[in-house]
């Protein structure tokens, strides 16, 4: 599978590598470390609390969410695992993952479909319904 490259898509990955780097820079990262250390803080507080539930995942995904979300976006700290944020995410992972697996689509059990122009699905775009309801 060759991979086409354009003017356009070289200044896009251009762009997006200008901007991680300045995000992601030795210099930049030092403005990260207040974050990580009060959410490192919250991490250890809330797993040192007694829970009814003895998972620990719920601490870690919120620590990774909150850590993100503050750094990329300024998002205020995330005190609950059940913030509306992370929920949306959660269930939008969930989406994703249940696309990629193997066997959700048609073309996947029937591989004769794979020969279909994709042209002669543009009349039943009208008929899909959004995933979100």
């Amino acid at each position: 599978m060759a991979i086409l490259l354009t003017s356009e898509s070289l200044n896009s990955w251009r762009r997006f590598r200008r901007a991680a780097h300045e995000a992601l820079s030795k210099k930049a990262i030092q403005n990260y470390h207040p974050i990580q250390m009060k959410e490192a803080t919250i991490l250890v507080s809330s797993l040192l609390k007694p829970s009814a539930d003895h998972k620990q995942d719920g601490h870690f995904k919120r620590r990774a969410a909150s850590t993100i979300m503050s750094i990329v976006y300024d998002y205020p700290t995330i005190l609950s695992d059940h913030d509306h944020a992370v929920e949306r995410i959660e269930k939008f992972n969930g989406r994703l993952a249940q696309a990629l697996t193997m066997g959700s689509y048609f073309v996947d059990i029937f591989p004769w479909m794979k020969s279909i122009p994709a042209r002669s699905w543009i009349r039943f775009r009208s008929l899909t319904v959004n995933a979100d309801g």
